[in-house]
């Protein structure tokens, strides 16, 4: 699947987000959340981001699997990272 604009509608974002399955690449929501937390507060922190693609897609999914569980659409500040990841990750691949 390829990566979405940066702009794009957030359904988009989701369903790019989901395409990889960052519980199943790590073997535990508990190592996945540990990944994503740590950098956003990284991001919230620093305002710096992995160059690791791995990464990258762990904080998209795990971001996509925050807001479903809670019902909610990602706050300003989310939906600012989470663009600023796609676009991040648009850098590295080439894409």
């Amino acid at each position: 699947m390829s990566i979405p604009d940066e702009n794009a509608d957030w359904r988009d974002i989701f369903k790019f987000s989901t395409s990889f399955n960052a519980y199943e690449y790590w073997g535990s929501f508990d190592k996945t959340a540990e990944i994503a937390n740590k950098h956003i507060k990284e991001y919230t922190d620093e305002g710096s981001l992995s160059e690791d693609p791995i990464i990258i897609k762990t904080c998209l999914f795990f971001e996509q699997r925050r807001n479903h569980h809670q019902g909610t659409s990602p706050s300003k500040e989310g939906r600012k990272y989470i663009r600023s990841l796609i676009k991040k990750l648009r850098i590295i691949e080439g894409d």
